[in-house]
């Protein structure tokens, strides 16, 4: 077993243990579940890779809603969607993503995050860059 912080280095490990990370998300339920789903999927790419059945057996040691999706038996692979992260300075940011394989990189993905249109998100971003860098 590992420890999880304030600062980790996988996404699926933030997702579920970072506190700052999880409040950020809207929605978190559901994009728990897609999240999981994708984890799912990519395990089931690689079965003769073990660090899928390492990290799974972690995840659920340390987080009980990791566990209960996990346990759901979901598979998913999310080309598309929106993500709706709550920022503290700026409010509600609302993106269609899109992921892209990377064909020079079987297994990696590219995920682009733009901002949706009609929802506000594309001036607050604006705004978040126009403020100088929090020292």
């Amino acid at each position: 077993m590992f420890g999880y912080g304030q600062i980790d280095h996988n996404c699926l490990v933030s997702f579920f243990t970072n506190a700052r990370y999880r409040a950020a998300i809207c929605h978190w339920e559901d994009a728990a579940r897609q999240i999981v789903g994708q984890f799912r999927a990519d395990a089931a790419r690689y079965p003769d890779d073990p660090e899928f059945g390492r990290l799974a057996e972690d995840m659920c040691a340390v987080s009980a809603a990791f566990a209960d999706i996990w346990a759901e038996h979901g598979i998913g692979s999310a080309t598309q969607g929106i993500k709706v992260v709550d920022h503290p300075a700026v409010g509600e940011l609302v993106f269609e993503y899109s992921s892209l394989p990377l064909a020079d990189q079987p297994g990696h993905r590219l995920l682009l995050h733009v901002p949706k249109p009609g929802t506000g998100t594309e001036p607050r971003l604006a705004e978040l860059l126009a403020e100088p860098a929090a020292s």
